[in-house]
């Protein structure tokens, strides 16, 4: 699963930005940002922590749709997450 953020550095001001940031040299002049990015988990090679706002981790519900990572765009991107709370 591969969702770009609709939000933050992402979302705002693009993904070369973001990865000139965030990315890692791979020895050929290119930069990479990858990984496995779990909402609400620090991720020990990057040091980042995935934040979906509107998702309860510990309940695993969506609680809010709207957020800077927005949880439809995840949701288009995986499996159903959870239920959404009326």
């Amino acid at each position: 699963m591969t969702p770009e953020p609709d939000g933050g550095m992402y979302g705002e001001r693009g993904v070369k930005v973001f990865v000139r940031k965030y990315g890692k040299p791979t020895g050929d002049d290119t930069l990479y940002f990858t990984g496995t990015h779990r909402a609400d988990c620090r991720n020990e090679k990057t040091g980042l922590t995935l934040v979906v706002r509107g998702f309860d981790p510990s309940r695993k519900i969506i609680e809010d749709v709207g957020g800077r990572w927005s949880c439809s765009t995840m949701l288009e991107a995986a499996q159903p997450l959870g239920r959404l709370r009326n």
